[in-house]
């Protein structure tokens, strides 16, 4: 429901009234009548399509094709610079549906020669040329204080998508997903390795430990204790530092 909402207020409706086109699936029904419930009266019309008939629906039906073909093309650039193929259940793979349907509206070009960001913001879209689940160098934000302007201002973390309201760079690292507004590709031979998967325990429902926004409960296996995120840097070797 949060994401529904979220996509509508990026549309620019929040206030408006809007149509849902759905099928008659109890998971869909539920979903609808929370937003519903979310949105004020009368601003949320419903229309149904009949029972076992995805034609009636071939607008959301071929959408829905599009954006699985995106997670699948994701998935298989993934693989193939880690070599090796992944199982669904890793966390990492959790975060590229939300991030195809990001690149789908900022790509793919409709008959009048517009991406649908354009048609709703009036100007054409920058995306930063980074690959999903890629390692990078990650600004991270100072806290209040003198002091802390000495310390690192570049961190490491893996790429794993854009905050759509915002364009912040989601940055998973072993404490957590961080929000920043700027990262820096690392050389190529240092982009790609276990840490990709391993720095990624957390998921888009709980992006961290104490997440004021979390809407489910931690990941299976996170570890009841914080993840120290200095003890593990701990453990890399000085060239890993130094990059």
């Amino acid at each position: 429901v949060k994401k529904c909402m979220d996509f509508i207020a990026e549309c620019g409706d929040s206030e408006n009234k809007i149509l849902i086109k759905s099928d008659q699936e109890p998971a869909a029904e539920f979903l609808i009548k929370q937003i519903i419930e979310d949105r004020k009266d009368g601003q949320t019309l419903v229309e149904e399509a009949p029972v076992e008939s995805k034609g009636s629906n071939g607008e959301v039906e071929r959408a829905v094709q599009e954006i699985e073909g995106e997670i699948r093309a994701l998935l298989l650039g993934l693989e193939e610079h880690l070599g090796k193929q992944l199982d669904a259940k890793e966390r990492l793979i959790a975060f590229i549906p939300e991030y195809g349907a990001y690149l789908t509206n900022r790509f793919k070009r409709g008959d009048d020669g517009k991406v649908a960001y354009q048609r709703v913001k009036g100007t054409s879209p920058s995306v930063i040329g980074v690959e999903f689940g890629e390692k990078v160098m990650y600004l991270r934000r100072l806290k209040s204080g003198n002091m802390e302007k000495i310390k690192a201002r570049w961190e490491p973390g893996i790429f794993v998508g854009v905050r759509t309201r915002s364009n912040d760079m989601w940055t998973s690292t072993p404490e957590g997903i961080v929000a920043s507004r700027s990262i820096k590709r690392i050389p190529k031979e240092r982009r790609w390795g276990d840490d990709c998967l391993k720095w990624v325990q957390w998921a888009p429902w709980r992006q961290y430990r104490d997440c004021e926004n979390a809407d489910g409960d931690l990941p299976e296996g996170v570890p009841e204790e914080a993840v120290s995120y200095t003890h593990l840097r701990a453990h890399e070797t000085r060239e890993d530092r130094v990059c």
